[in-house]
């Protein structure tokens, strides 16, 4: 083998060894697969595996995400991913209380859920629960359960959510650690 292939080989499986590093973490063990009209009260948490579209006037962005729910305790953590499968934004929310950071703009935002938009005056637990079909409260989600599909709409903007694979799980939504430089009190948008 000539060194040049070589190197292109092995330049080949470092970028392979990379991206499988930067990504998220692997599922908990003790999973089920979630079964259309689940009571909630038989899961600890839900993972779910998701498509999300984001479109308004200017630009569509599509990517895919992570949901863990944890009824129970009002906790959420919600985790978009790059097309390279590394993590491009996390929320995570505990009752009212929201830690939002932009990995790629390395941007970060902490306060009360009311301040942000993105949940439509819901709490964050009775958001994600009607992205996943289990509509609880007045929350602004349109779902379609023969497609596992759920509609957001606020004026020109709209969210798109197609769950994939959904999870009876026993994974707890973590609080994430801002990091030092990330930016400051930047809040996310729709």
């Amino acid at each position: 083998m000539k060194a040049s292939g070589f190197r292109h080989q092995a330049s080949g499986v470092l970028l392979l060894l990379l991206v499988f590093a930067c990504r998220s973490t692997a599922p908990s063990a003790n999973e089920t697969p979630l079964t259309p009209g689940q009571a909630l009260e038989s899961a600890h948490s839900i993972r779910a595996m998701m498509r999300v579209r984001v479109s308004n006037a200017q630009r569509t962005d599509s990517f895919r995400a992570q949901l863990i729910v944890e009824p129970s305790m009002h906790r959420v953590e919600l985790t978009a991913y790059t097309p390279v499968g590394t993590s491009a934004m996390t929320i995570f929310a505990d009752h009212d209380h929201v830690v939002f950071l932009n990995h790629i703009d390395r941007v970060a935002w902490e306060g009360d859920a009311k301040s942000l938009d993105i949940f439509g005056g819901a709490t964050p637990s009775a958001w994600a629960l009607a992205t996943l079909g289990y509509s609880s409260g007045n929350v602004a989600v349109a779902y379609d359960a023969a497609t596992k599909h759920a509609t957001i709409e606020r004026g020109a903007e709209k969210v798109d959510i197609t769950t994939l694979e959904a999870y009876s799980s026993d994974a707890s939504p973590r609080a994430p650690k801002i990091p030092r430089d990330f930016q400051c009190c930047v809040a996310p948008k729709l």
